[in-house]
Protein backbone atom coordinates (compact mmCIF):
# COMPACT_ATOMS: atom_id res chain seq x y z
CA UNK A 1 0.00 0.00 0.00
CA UNK A 2 1.26 2.91 -0.97
CA UNK A 3 -0.30 6.45 1.05
CA UNK A 4 -2.90 7.05 -1.49
CA UNK A 5 -4.60 3.06 -0.55
CA UNK A 6 -4.15 4.30 3.04
CA UNK A 7 -6.05 7.63 2.61
CA UNK A 8 -8.20 5.50 1.18
CA UNK A 9 -9.17 3.27 3.38
CA UNK A 10 -9.17 6.60 5.89
CA UNK A 11 -12.36 8.26 4.40
CA UNK A 12 -13.88 4.50 3.64
CA UNK A 13 -13.93 3.68 7.12
CA UNK A 14 -13.33 7.13 9.33
CA UNK A 15 -13.94 5.82 13.13
CA UNK A 16 -11.18 2.40 12.07
CA UNK A 17 -7.82 2.69 13.54
CA UNK A 18 -5.14 2.05 11.02
CA UNK A 19 -1.52 1.51 12.07
CA UNK A 20 0.36 1.62 8.43
CA UNK A 21 3.09 -0.65 8.58
CA UNK A 22 6.22 -2.52 6.21
CA UNK A 23 5.47 -0.17 3.81
CA UNK A 24 8.63 0.79 3.05
CA UNK A 25 10.15 -3.01 3.86
CA UNK A 26 9.61 -3.59 0.34
CA UNK A 27 11.64 -3.23 -2.80
CA UNK A 28 8.80 -1.26 -5.05
CA UNK A 29 7.59 0.62 -1.99
CA UNK A 30 8.62 4.72 -2.30
CA UNK A 31 7.85 5.87 0.75
CA UNK A 32 10.01 6.23 4.00
CA UNK A 33 8.43 6.11 7.74
CA UNK A 34 8.68 9.98 8.01
CA UNK A 35 7.35 10.74 4.46
CA UNK A 36 4.32 8.75 5.13
CA UNK A 37 3.53 10.78 8.68
CA UNK A 38 4.12 13.74 7.24
CA UNK A 39 1.28 13.04 4.33
CA UNK A 40 -0.89 12.04 7.09
CA UNK A 41 -0.09 14.87 9.38
CA UNK A 42 -0.90 17.43 6.40
CA UNK A 43 -4.50 15.24 5.39
CA UNK A 44 -5.67 15.00 9.19
CA UNK A 45 -5.85 11.20 9.33
CA UNK A 46 -5.64 10.85 13.17
CA UNK A 47 -6.92 7.68 13.17
CA UNK A 48 -3.64 6.43 11.54
CA UNK A 49 -0.40 5.34 13.71
CA UNK A 50 2.51 5.15 11.92
CA UNK A 51 5.15 2.94 14.23
CA UNK A 52 8.53 4.02 14.53
CA UNK A 53 11.12 1.30 13.59
CA UNK A 54 11.39 -1.61 15.95
CA UNK A 55 8.58 -0.53 18.22
CA UNK A 56 6.00 -2.86 19.22
CA UNK A 57 2.59 -2.02 19.71
CA UNK A 58 -0.93 -3.76 21.13
CA UNK A 59 -3.23 -2.07 19.57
Amino acid sequence: MDFADVEAVCRAAPSARVIATHFDSVNHARITGDEMRRKIRARHLTQVRVPEDGEWTEE
